[in-house]
């Protein structure tokens, strides 16, 4: 997706409830919650831990890695969030 994007000068809209889906593949993500608050902007912006817990009401850890030059992305969920 982000190869023909680029290649083409397309613009592409993707709904997933992955976010390391967003994280890997998008410029700008919004994510909206079961309360109707929403967040936008750059998806390693918007792709955080408190955003996480506000939206999906989980714990999560995330990180990146670098391999030959290539970044990659873990979002690992810890625990349902105390609200």
């Amino acid at each position: 997706i982000k190869d023909l994007v680029r290649k083409n000068n397309y613009s592409a809209i993707i709904n997933t409830h992955y976010p390391i889906h967003a994280l890997d593949l998008s410029d700008k993500t919004i994510t909206l919650s079961k309360e109707g608050e929403f967040y936008f902007g750059k998806s390693e912006d918007i792709i955080d831990v408190q955003n996480m817990r506000k939206v999906f009401g989980v714990n999560v850890w995330i990180d990146e890695v670098v391999i030959e030059d290539k970044q990659y992305h873990n979002l690992i969920p810890l625990s349902v969030a105390d609200n």
